[in-house]
């Protein structure tokens, strides 16, 4: 319970903050490409992210990171990630989206989602883009955050 009303609050906080930060978005959007397609194009991201994670097809999961994400999550540390992942939290079932923010200060995005495990399905899972080019935006960094993963 107490698991589930900390997740309550963080969201509140975090939307609270996205919608600050709404109109410094917009400004930093590429000409003619409205900040809602921006977030459709990051949330399919993370999406097929996922799907690549969940079939251990490391070219699926990381065809959208920053050439420096690639350097540090190689296919070796995928798959070790995977295992471990997956030896603690069990089976992954799927994911909900929690919220979307984009950070005025910068050209930064973060997209919180609900990871279902066999074990947990209140794992946090953070995933953080970055929009400097709105037109090839790249996945920066990847965080699962549950108790089981300790």
């Amino acid at each position: 319970m107490l698991k589930k009303i900390l997740l309550l609050l963080a969201t509140l906080v975090l939307a609270a903050n996205t919608a600050l930060a709404a109109a410094k978005v917009e400004q930093n959007a590429a000409p003619n490409l409205p900040i809602g397609a921006v977030m459709t194009t990051e949330i399919q991201m993370a999406q097929e992210m996922f799907v690549g994670f969940d079939s251990l097809n490391y070219e699926k999961f990381s065809k959208n990171f920053s050439e420096d994400f690639k350097k540090v999550f190689t296919p070796e540390v995928f798959k070790s990630a995977h295992k471990d992942t997956t030896d603690k939290m069990g089976e992954f079932l799927g994911m909900d989206i929690l919220m979307w923010q984009a950070h005025a200060d910068s050209k930064t995005d973060t997209i919180l989602y609900r990871g279902q495990f066999a074990k947990d399905e209140d794992m946090l899972i953070t995933v953080t883009l970055d929009r400097r080019n709105p037109n090839a935006i790249k996945i920066t960094h990847i965080l699962f955050d549950s108790p089981l993963m300790q």
